[in-house]
């Protein structure tokens, strides 16, 4: 009994002296943990022709813009793809074999009627008249290293009484990655007259070359017209 009891004072001044530990230095219990922090970051608000890089078809602008690496790191929570790599393949070098690259999509609808934005059905559209698919959903999240460190599970594990189990905490982790990417990446909308919605476009980064564009398809529900917009790939960083 007395062998318990002390057993439990030991674990009870351990959590105590870490606690304190970390209050003392301005830190919290658990990992500063990026992922959950960028899901409360929603996209900030564009007009398309805001854009540099827009195309207009029929009062309607699509707009696009690399997201660079503080941005990624921001909006996803880590950075998939670095601004290095990105002038890289922009300049028509290095190696971007199986690597994904992120743009910020913006569509305007300045018409008079509704339009189906069909972002899933999304494409690049190269030189040689190719349609490469933007990258799919599983591929992206293959991208982020949602594992936490061994230093933040312990601290985790401990700050809980042992309730929060690495593996429970690494779900959570891909978890928020998930509702993330759902909730910011581009997708079939309907954008009513006088609107703008921003939205994330992840496309193999071997489709990147300045001959290049983004082909989306809309619906225009008033009149059943059926069109592409196309905009030419950004050639460099914002």
């Amino acid at each position: 009994m007395i062998l318990n009891i002390n057993k439990t004072f030991i674990i009870f001044a351990s959590i105590f002296y870490i606690q304190n530990s970390f209050a003392q230095y301005n830190m919290p219990p658990v990992e500063d943990d990026k992922f959950f922090d960028a899901l409360n970051q929603e996209l900030e608000f564009f007009e398309a022709d805001w854009i540099d890089n827009h195309s207009i078809t029929r009062d309607i602008i699509l707009g696009a813009s690399w997201m660079n690496q503080d941005d990624q790191e921001n909006y996803l929570g880590q950075i998939i793809f670095s601004d290095k790599k990105l002038n890289k393949k922009l300049n028509n070098k290095g190696n971007v074999k199986n690597e994904i690259a992120v743009l910020l999509v913006v569509i305007t609808n300045n018409s008079k009627y509704r339009i189906i934005f069909d972002g899933s059905s999304t494409s690049i559209i190269n030189a040689e008249k190719n349609k490469i698919q933007k990258s799919e959903f599983e591929d992206v999240i293959k991208k982020f290293n949602f594992k936490a460190g061994r230093f933040g599970k312990a601290i985790s594990e401990i700050s809980t009484l042992g309730i929060a189990s690495s593996k429970g905490y690494d779900e959570m982790r891909i978890g928020s990655i998930r509702s993330n990417l759902l909730k910011k990446s581009i997708k079939k909308i309907i954008v009513e007259p006088g609107k703008s919605s921003s939205s994330l476009l992840f496309i193999p980064a071997s489709s990147i070359n300045t001959n290049s564009v983004i082909s989306i398809p809309i619906q225009n529900l008033k009149r059943l017209i059926y069109l592409d917009l196309q905009l030419n790939l950004p050639t460099e960083i914002s």
